[in-house]
């Protein structure tokens, strides 16, 4: 049987149906080799690929994970000493024991690298410590090389005993097919607010924090706790989200400084990866203002700002608000296609009126 989702301090919550698979195949003996967690970022997909590690590593007799075999004591150990306070990875991880292995992209590295790959396969191809399963999870599978995934496909096309290798991504589209089709696949979905809520009341948050955070989060557990958790990362997000509305309303000349300078913070080595992020702000701003506009507040997102949102979106129509939104998908399709960020974000600024 399978005990309710802890990691560390922080419950699993949200997905239960696919709780529920994985409780049926473990009670069932049917494991599969390959498992794909896919699923918005911070939705909590490491949260649950640890959590099912965990159960399968477990020597307990009834309730897994017990929380008091030699697998789990040495599991606890692992996320303490490769989780940072707000429950993010803050390295790459070694092996919790013998019998678990996490990789993901090195922070000087573009892609996961083959090295990486076939370190993990060796693991996984040695006897089990415990007598029981060898795993290995590989985070961000997406950003494999393809000589990593080439690597990988070769053993999930011919897996060994009981390994077992989860790949928690959020874009499957950009895995191999033949990965994909060697693999169990199963979606995440954003958390219901209500259950966010409670986490951060547990965790000691007040009921306003609670709220604002839980909207803000929109349904991503693992990035609730973040903000709760780290005070620094929640304010830089409401300053940003704040600048971007105030230069709604600035001139040209205004507006391309603006850009100029958000892009210069996001720097050159993330090759427009935080100019997308900040056009994922940018672009719940805008769904916010046409919630706003039609008498939606429940389903805003930035509550913590809805005095700048009012201000901002007061007065716009909807036509406007939605050539808003259409500016900034266009504008992140350029940033995808290689497009400078600082010309893309200075374009869309500028078109508008």
């Amino acid at each position: 049987m399978i005990s309710s989702g802890t990691i560390g301090r922080w419950p699993i919550i949200g997905n239960g149906h696919v709780i529920d698979f994985l409780s049926k195949s473990i009670a069932l003996g049917r494991i599969a080799h390959s498992y794909i967690f896919y699923g918005p970022e911070d939705v909590g997909k490491s949260r649950l690929a640890f959590f099912f590690a965990q159960i399968l590593l477990c020597a307990g007799e009834k309730e897994k994970p017990c929380g008091a075999c030699p697998s789990c004591r040495q599991f606890d150990r692992f996320f303490a000493a490769h989780f940072g306070k707000d429950g993010q990875a803050d390295a790459a991880g070694e092996p919790a024991s013998g019998d678990l292995a996490v990789i993901k992209k090195a922070a000087d590295k573009k892609n996961i690298t083959i090295e990486q790959v076939r370190e993990l396969i060796s693991r996984l191809s040695m006897s089990s410590f415990l007598n029981g399963h060898k795993i290995g999870i590989i985070k961000d599978a997406h950003l494999l090389s393809e000589d990593a995934a080439n690597a990988l496909l070769k053993t999930l096309e011919e897996p060994s005993g009981r390994a077992v290798v989860i790949l928690t991504t959020s874009h499957p589209e950009l895995l191999p097919g033949t990965i994909i089709s060697r693999s169990q696949v199963l979606r995440l979905r954003p958390a219901p607010y209500e259950e966010i809520y409670d986490l951060l009341l547990r965790l000691g948050a007040d009921r306003s924090e609670a709220q604002n955070i839980s909207r803000l989060a929109l349904g991503r557990p693992a990035l609730a706790v973040k903000f709760y958790e780290n005070k620094d990362f929640y304010s830089a997000y409401l300053d940003k989200a704040r600048e971007m509305l105030d230069n709604l309303n600035k001139n040209a000349a205004e507006k391309i400084m603006y850009a100029e300078g958000l892009c210069k913070k996001a720097g050159e080595a993330s090759g427009g990866g935080q100019a997308l992020a900040d056009l994922e702000i940018f672009e719940s701003l805008a769904r916010d203002f046409i919630l706003f506009q039609l008498g939606q507040k429940d389903l805003m997102k930035h509550w913590a700002i809805m005095n700048e949102i009012e201000k901002a979106a007061g007065g716009k129509s909807l036509d406007f608000l939605a050539d808003l939104s259409d500016r900034i998908k266009e504008a992140k399709v350029y940033i995808k296609a290689n497009v400078s960020p600082e010309l893309a974000i200075g374009n869309l600024l500028v078109g508008l009126p």
